[in-house]
């Protein structure tokens, strides 16, 4: 007979496992936390939408009263003058139709003022005026009158409040000085004051009545751009050519753009 031998582990008795009491005043804790922060949202929530409420519904029945004035973007004497306008409305109704009415002066009573926005702050009770000035890219002067400027749009403006140690290029304008010049001559300006230390010039006159633009340099040499047309092209094509220009070659000389559409530029001597 065949005997057959079985492997039976030896059964070990039940261990009784003991029973893990936790703490459950961390939990409390967080719960209480999660609370206090949704009360809380709940709350701001409703105090924003019953300011917005009463905001809105002093807005429509023309009773928003602002309570306080906040002006950013200028500052000096213009600051002093827009808000001396703008306290007395501190505190009496101020509807929309008044906002925009006071924008529209503002614009019209300065004109180095490029934007300027007056907007109504319903919940927080302010009119909030924001103001952005011109940046000039030339001057010029008209006998007997103040210093005028030109803006990257071409708007011709005063501003008596600019810092005297800015440096401005002056030009010379002769003609009807319109409100605001073509947009030819003022891509010539800013290439022209980009192409400084290529072109060295003294002068810039131009002529609004012939439309003609011309150049005087340090040495009394002339460059005649003719028309104002093409002028960035011409401006960069006279660099080229002056800085190419021998000691052999005459001092002063003119530099003639007349026929320059049909391709040629003539150098001659200055008969001056």
């Amino acid at each position: 007979m065949k005997k057959y031998d079985y492997y039976r582990p030896v059964a070990r008795p039940p261990v009784r496992r003991k029973k893990v009491r936790k703490n459950i005043l961390p939990s409390l804790i967080k719960h209480l936390i999660v609370c206090c922060v949704l009360a809380g949202l709940c709350w701001g929530g409703y105090v924003l939408a019953v300011r917005l409420y009463k905001g809105i519904s002093a807005s429509r029945l023309g009773q928003w009263k602002p309570k306080a004035v906040d002006l950013s973007g200028v500052d000096g004497p213009i600051a002093k003058e827009i808000l001396a306008v703008m306290e007395p409305k501190v505190g009496t109704p101020f509807a929309v139709k008044d906002a925009v009415a006071l924008q529209n002066e503002f614009l019209e009573k300065y004109p180095q003022l490029r934007k300027v926005s007056v907007k109504r702050g319903l919940l927080s009770g302010k009119v909030h005026v924001k103001a952005q000035r011109r940046e000039p890219i030339a001057k010029f002067f008209l006998s007997g009158e103040k210093e005028r400027f030109i803006d990257e749009d071409g708007t011709v403006y005063t501003d008596t409040s600019v810092n005297p140690t800015e440096t401005v290029q002056t030009v010379e304008l002769v003609g009807e000085i319109p409100a605001k010049l073509d947009k030819e001559i003022v891509a010539l300006l800013q290439s022209l004051f980009k192409l400084k230390k290529q072109l060295d010039f003294a002068l810039l006159h131009i002529d609004l009545a012939q439309n003609t633009v011309t150049l005087t340099l340090p040495d009394k040499s002339v460059i005649y751009l003719g028309a104002a047309q093409d002028l960035r092209e011409k401006v960069r094509r006279a660099a080229e050519i002056e800085n190419a220009v021998t000691e052999q070659q005459p001092r002063p000389h003119v530099l003639d753009f007349t026929y320059f559409e049909e391709g040629k530029v003539f150098l001659r001597q200055n008969s001056l």
